[in-house]
């Protein structure tokens, strides 16, 4: 009673449908529905990847629906998806025989990040009270290893690929801070990044809801006028 419509399971990551390929001009226009993308972030990744690919004439990004829209000669489909998994990201699209190769995200618990959000408070007070240095190094190699982890894997992607983004970054800041023994330092920076990201994401994901919800609405009520007008013209 009374839950928001856009926080229930079924709809906590709304997403429209996704397209098919069509023909045009000569050319192939696919979407690509990629779960991992979220933001301008990963598109840059993306883009620059996809750029060296001769057979790609035409990019177009909707982070909103997580879709990216390519233009390609035919037969120019398989380096697209193979460069997009290269990155770590799946891609889905709609297969020859009509079905959605899907791609369900995986939503992460919460717990981890609570935990090493405790672990770098922790980490902090043990260097404010001077306890033995080993003390605030453990506690903060367990926050990053608890809210760190998806940060250095995209960081090294992005590296390999010569794309200097946040994570990369952050990635080696993080490093650097816990080389130079700065393990409070190190720990809630990694922290507070990564409840960065889950805001972020969280939020594109409401707004999403939101907008779908919208169009549903609308669609909604053009269909009860619709009923009504019939109804209307039946009776008279």
């Amino acid at each position: 009673m009374g839950q928001d419509t856009c926080c229930t399971p079924a709809t906590t990551t709304a997403i429209a449908s996704l397209g098919t390929a069509e023909a045009v001009a000569g050319r192939i226009k696919t979407p690509i529905r990629i779960m991992q993308m979220n933001c301008p972030t990963e598109e840059r990744l993306i883009r620059d990847k996809l750029a060296g690919i001769s057979s790609v004439k035409e990019l177009d990004f909707n982070l909103m629906q997580r879709v990216l829209t390519v233009v390609y000669v035919p037969d120019g489909l398989p380096p697209v998806l193979d460069a997009i998994r290269s990155l770590g990201y799946t891609p889905e699209v709609h297969e020859a025989n009509g079905k959605l190769a899907r791609a369900e995200e995986v939503r992460k618990p919460w717990w981890p990040l609570a935990l090493a959000g405790l672990a770098a408070v922790l980490a902090e007070v043990a260097g404010w009270v001077g306890l033995h240095p080993a003390v605030p190094a453990v506690l903060a190699l367990l926050a990053v290893v608890g809210s760190g982890l998806t940060t250095y894997k995209k960081g090294w992607v992005a590296l390999r690929n010569q794309n200097f983004n946040i994570n990369a970054l952050m990635s080696i800041a993080v490093t650097g801070a816990l080389i130079l023994g700065q393990w409070p330092e190190a720990a809630m920076v990694m922290v507070l990044f990564a409840v960065a990201e889950l805001i972020e994401a969280r939020s594109l994901d409401r707004a999403r809801c939101i907008s779908l919800s919208g169009n549903w609405a609308r669609r909604s009520e053009r269909c009860s006028c619709c009923n009504t007008s019939a109804m209307s013209n039946y009776a008279g």
